[in-house]
């Protein structure tokens, strides 16, 4: 198991000691793959609460797009993480607008992107998380 390895990755991640925030919800995400397996869908929030949390901390600016703008400005709560993990997350189609247009689908199909873009340049996904060589 990597969980000390882990920690010691996000200790080396921090700012002032913030990027232990990461450490509970990789814990969380390990355990769901020991319990279930790596390949199971099982742990879809768990993946995700994961990824949540390193953005915020290694990509604020593309975090904030992707988890706090709201799709249309002045038109309700929902965000493109809203509608983009609205598979795993599905009481959070109340917060979407009544109707999602095109638009809205190209316009966080952009900021997903640049959202992916910022991690990959951390070296930020599940094979660089799990696997302490790969650092």
């Amino acid at each position: 198991m990597h969980i000390a390895w882990l920690g010691n990755r996000a200790r080396d991640m921090s700012d002032a000691g913030r990027g232990i925030r990461a450490l509970l919800p990789s814990l969380r995400r390990q355990e769901c793959h020991l319990a279930h397996g790596i390949q199971n869908e099982d742990c879809v929030r768990e993946e995700l609460a994961e990824k949540r949390c390193f953005a915020e901390l290694l990509c604020p600016k593309e975090a904030r797009r992707f988890y706090r703008e709201p799709l249309r400005r002045g038109q309700g709560t929902g965000s493109c993480s809203s509608l983009v993990e609205l598979f795993a997350f599905p009481e959070n189609e109340l917060a979407l607008p009544d109707v999602v247009r095109k638009g809205d689908r190209e316009h966080c199909r952009a900021v997903v992107h640049a959202l992916a873009q910022c991690l990959s340049k951390r070296r930020v996904g599940r094979t660089a998380l799990l696997d302490p060589r790969s650092s």
